[in-house]
């Protein structure tokens, strides 16, 4: 298989009855190949979500791709209906909020069950499968987990038995949106072992959407930072920490804690409305590098090393701009 995921100025519109349409999604540029990890950053509002959720055939229903193009798997065009077969098969999701995902009123061993169902394993087989995926995820009495409720877990096994339900059609994509978010850091470092320890394996492909940098240091090696619905720089995951191009992934990298003891740093003002398209700069508000230009300059790509960025005046020489460090 190629490219697993392919993006390309994918714009989203949201109607409203009597309002005006919404743009959470502007112009966003993905590519995952087979086998990559690559994460959306970025703050929220921008748009990673409702990436997700398009690439999942979760849209809202008053929500559509309006304009560019998106492939899944290679094959399937997501400007027309998203293929049944594909949806929790191949393509599977992890949630930031398992509770809101489980069924409160079905087992834990049922609820894995159906995902083992749509990856054709027998009624007869589920039961035993299910237990043998919940020990595989290492966890603690696999048995007796499975004929719990959701209620009688903890949020990190929760998490854990989510995971196992995305992993068990043994997806060709996996997207984990914030699976982190609400665990303690010593389930969380637990949770980072199993995906990292589940891709290796498997050798499924990874889009990470997370706030946490030491989180997507830890498993992406690529990452498109997202501001107001479009995607600003994309990079080998080495270079946007430690060297971005646009000055809005600089300013994301210094407010977030990479080092313990590192002074805090805030960016100041808001994100833009959403409710119309920006077709020139989105950060030129908040940018300290902003110029005349930035306010009516429709923005390309330009290349950088190993991807691209979207700003007329990057803070790290960009090949064939003819700038420099700032």
């Amino acid at each position: 298989m190629g490219e697993v995921v392919s993006l390309s100025g994918a714009r989203i519109r949201i109607d409203r009855r009597g309002l005006p349409s919404l743009y959470p999604v502007q112009n966003v540029d993905l590519s995952v190949g087979a086998g990559d990890r690559t994460a959306l950053v970025g703050e929220s509002g921008c748009g990673k979500s409702l990436t997700a959720r398009l690439l999942t055939g979760l849209l809202p229903r008053n929500a559509v791709l309006e304009k560019g193009s998106a492939t899944l798997l290679g094959q399937f065009d997501l400007r027309k209906d998203f293929p049944d077969e594909v949806r929790g098969r191949r393509v599977a999701m992890i949630f930031q909020d398992p509770v809101s995902v489980l069924d409160p009123m079905a087992g834990i061993g049922t609820q894995i069950g159906r995902a083992l169902a749509a990856a054709g394993v027998g009624k007869s087989d589920r039961g035993r499968a299910a237990v043998d995926l919940l020990g595989s995820l290492h966890i603690p009495a696999p048995d007796e987990v499975a004929r719990k409720y959701p209620h009688q877990l903890s949020g990190g096994m929760c998490q854990r038995v989510a995971i196992a339900m995305a992993l068990a059609p043994k997806p060709d994509l996996l997207i984990a949106d914030e699976p982190t978010t609400s665990l303690d850091v010593t389930t969380e470092v637990q949770v980072l072992d199993l995906l990292e320890e589940y891709l290796d394996s498997s050798g499924a492909s990874l889009i990470l959407i997370s706030h946490d940098l030491n989180v997507v240091k830890r498993l992406a090696g690529s990452v498109t930072v997202m501001y107001a619905g479009q995607s600003v720089e994309y990079g080998p995951i080495a270079d946007i920490l430690s060297e971005p191009a646009h000055p809005y992934s600089r300013d994301l990298v210094r407010s977030s804690v990479l080092n313990r003891g590192e002074s805090a740093y805030s960016i100041a003002g808001t994100l833009p409305s959403i409710e119309e398209v920006t077709p020139t700069c989105p950060y030129r508000a908040r940018c300290s590098e902003a110029r005349s230009p930035c306010s009516d300059t429709v923005l390309g790509q330009s290349p950088s090393a190993d991807g691209f960025v979207r700003c007329l005046f990057p803070v790290r020489t960009m090949p064939g701009n003819g700038g420099g460090e700032r």
